[in-house]
């Protein structure tokens, strides 16, 4: 693709329970992204396996949506025969619902999984543009090389996966948190995020909350901008701006999960570690299969 061969980079460091080994790490990841209520891997400890993600921001041009959207779908082939060649594990788009508008930085932003690093960097020789026009008809790579022209590639990260779960539920909306927190703090902040998948399973129970995970941003450029990433994810709306106006409440589950400690003062403390920079609400538009 040639405006998207711009890569921006989530890393997934996945947790896994210390009784699967790695074959059985993969073959659970693979699961998780061919179903699309899952964006999360069940995890409970950290593991030496690394999956990565490139992750693209989209500005799309004024009065082109349409046209970008079509675009995307001619990429969505493009990247449904990578991962039948197992050259990614898949790909996603999302769309940014809040904040949105002429003056916001992006609009869309795609997802491209891999299974590693290795997989990732072969992929910049196998991105090549016969390799991405072959199979389409002359309209179609008319379109592929117009792509520059309905958006623009603005943005990119790296991520790393720290911990998370998948619920039953087919996740469409995703509320994320972009956090700051100090480098004194950061592992003390860490290992808070441990507790929250068992109190975030607890929540998942009653529907409200489909899936969870926590990220940490592995390279940043700017010493101000936040360094972790918290993504909630429901299956509708409704949820979405409850989790967002603090109406989705954790107390009576934090409760259950840990009956000897006092909620308000974990809440306390969670505020010391880390501050929220910004909140953002996804939906995810399309998906390979």
């Amino acid at each position: 693709m040639k405006g998207l061969l711009i890569f921006s980079i989530f890393i997934l460091s996945l947790k896994v329970s210390a009784q699967n080994d790695l074959a059985q790490q993969s073959s659970t990841y693979e699961s998780y992204l061919t179903n699309s209520s899952k964006f999360t891997i069940d995890a409970t400890a950290i593991a030496d396996t690394t999956f990565f993600a490139v992750a693209e921001y989209m500005k799309v041009e004024p009065g082109m949506e349409a046209d970008y959207l079509k675009t995307e779908a001619l990429w969505k082939k493009f990247h449904q025969s990578r991962k039948d060649a197992k050259q990614i594990m898949n790909w996603r788009l999302f769309r940014r619902v809040f904040p949105s508008g002429t003056k916001t930085d992006f609009d869309y932003i795609t997802v491209t999984f891999y299974q590693n690093g290795e997989k990732m960097q072969a992929s910049e020789t196998t991105m090549n543009w016969d390799a991405i026009t072959k199979g389409m008809t002359t309209d179609e790579t008319t379109m592929a090389k117009n792509t520059g022209k309905t958006r623009q590639l603005v943005n990119n990260q790296l991520f790393n996966y720290l911990v998370g779960f998948n619920g039953t539920q087919t996740s469409k909306y995703y509320v994320l948190y972009n956090l700051k927190t100090s480098q004194e703090n950061a592992a003390d902040y860490e290992k808070y995020l441990t507790k929250l998948l068992p109190l975030n399973q607890e929540v998942a129970k009653s529907g409200k909350l489909a899936a969870w995970s926590a990220w940490s941003n592995t390279i940043n450029t700017n010493v101000n901008a936040p360094n972790y990433l918290g993504v909630y994810q429901f299956a509708n709306m409704n949820d979405a701006i409850n989790q967002m106006t603090d109406k989705l409440t954790y107390r009576e589950a934090y409760r259950k999960v840990y009956p000897a400690e006092n909620y308000d003062t974990v809440v306390k403390r969670r505020n010391e570690l880390r501050q929220i920079v910004t909140t953002e609400l996804w939906e995810l538009v399309d998906q390979t299969k």
